[in-house]
């Protein structure tokens, strides 16, 4: 994550050209100003402030205008209007700001260094969220205005330490009668073994001192041959020693979720959340004849499979 204070991610708005005017002049209050205006609907900005906070982050606006320019951070009290133009409508000569403009950019910044992984939502906001009003403490819906909103994302913070698998190094089958009628019922045969992903204690997560443990990540696997078998879809047909295809074909299937899984693709597996930290799946490596081999051929065989893990 970048250095504190530095922005990890900004958006600037196009260039919004606006008039406010009025029929009549108000000199009792002085006139009016025209303003940018953040929503108190269900205290948003304060709720969505204190969701960023989680991830050591801070929003705010840079906003350009005749006016001149400044850094705003809406919230439901102080800091819910931001001026674009001067006074207006104070007398009959000051009906109108005229042809105005201002353009915007928000930036998330980095307020405070974190180290824990995390998941939050960022949710969407409520219609015309920031909007433009024709005058401080003039929020309202009933006139025309310019409104910006913003759609739902998920942030996720993963440090480099985080997880590990644990993989069998090896899988053995049992011995093989070729010769005997029927194999003498050692094909088919099927070895089970588990594979397990976890999130890594030496990582400091889960972190049990805070309330911050709500990383749920999505996994899956792939099982990628590496030789000498030939692939095809589901199936590895075995070679022996010498290179030839040995009558012997392996599948593995997922225990979990009763599939088998295709060679050189994806899919998922038990996924890992923040309250086990822990993903047990068990498979089987089912070895048969091949239906289209005449015989199964004796000597020693071999097969070697990568294993991929993915979070997602």
């Amino acid at each position: 994550m970048p250095g504190t204070g530095q922005v990890l991610y900004s958006h600037t708005f196009p260039k919004q050209p606006f008039i406010c005017s009025v029929t009549k002049p108000n000199s009792f209050q002085g006139g009016f100003q025209a303003a940018l205006a953040a929503t108190i609907s269900g205290h948003y900005f304060q709720t969505l402030q204190e969701t960023l906070a989680k991830a050591g982050l801070a929003m705010r606006f840079i906003v350009s205008s005749p006016l001149g320019s400044g850094t705003w951070i809406p919230n439901d009290s102080s800091s819910q209007f931001f001026p674009l133009t001067s006074k207006y409508g104070y007398d009959n000569e000051h009906l109108t700001t005229g042809h105005q403009f201002f353009t915007m950019r928000v930036e998330l910044y980095v307020k405070e260094q974190i180290k824990r992984a995390l998941k939050i939502n960022i949710p969407a906001s409520p219609d015309g969220v920031i909007r433009v009003v024709w005058g401080v403490g003039k929020d309202t819906d009933i006139y025309s205005n310019i409104k910006f909103n913003s759609s739902a994302a998920d942030l996720w913070y993963l440090p480099e330490c985080i997880g590990k698998v644990t993989i069998p190094p090896v899988v053995r089958f049992n011995r093989i009668y070729s010769g005997a009628i029927n194999y003498d019922g050692t094909l088919p045969q099927g070895q089970s073994f588990a594979i397990k992903a976890q999130y890594n204690p030496a990582c400091a997560f889960p972190d049990y001192s805070t309330s911050y443990n709500d990383l749920n990540l999505n996994l899956s696997i792939k099982f990628t041959p590496e030789g000498p078998g030939r692939v095809e879809d589901k199936y590895i047909y075995l070679k022996n020693e010498e290179g030839e295809e040995n009558g012997l074909r392996l599948r593995i299937r997922n225990m979990n979720f009763s599939r088998d899984e295709v060679f050189n693709s994806s899919g998922n597996i038990i996924g890992l959340n923040s309250t086990s930290g822990l993903s047990m799946n068990t498979f089987s490596a089912e070895l048969e004849k091949n239906p289209s081999a005449g015989s199964v051929k004796n000597g020693n065989f071999t097969q070697r499979i990568k294993v991929d893990i993915n979070y997602y």
